[in-house]
């Protein structure tokens, strides 16, 4: 399983952005290889279609899921239901390995 999460570095302990289309990045988790990957999100700074954007980014990754601290917009959660990417929000800012144990 591949599990993406929007945070500004791929670590451990980087903490969730609380902004899924504005995040400076996403995490990707490879579950097969217990690695980290990080994804610029280089349409933060659109003016809109920000979420739609990083949905279609991380689908491009071959995300399963996606975990965030805050909520998804409605666009980016229809991209992200209409591919068959999971969706796990408002788990709290909190750490990569923290989200990651608590949706395990």
């Amino acid at each position: 399983m591949k599990i993406v999460f929007p945070a500004d570095k791929a670590s451990w302990d980087a903490v969730l952005d609380e902004r899924f289309g504005r995040a400076a990045g996403f995490v990707l988790y490879d579950e097969a290889d217990d690695s980290l990957t990080f994804i610029e999100n280089t349409e933060k700074n659109a003016g809109h279609g920000v979420g739609i954007q990083a949905a279609q980014a991380v689908i491009q990754a071959g995300a399963d899921m996606v975990v965030t601290s805050g909520p998804f917009g409605p666009k980016a959660s229809d991209v992200l239901k209409q591919a068959g990417v999971k969706m796990k929000s408002q788990v709290g800012q909190v750490s990569i390995k923290e989200a990651l144990n608590a949706i395990k």
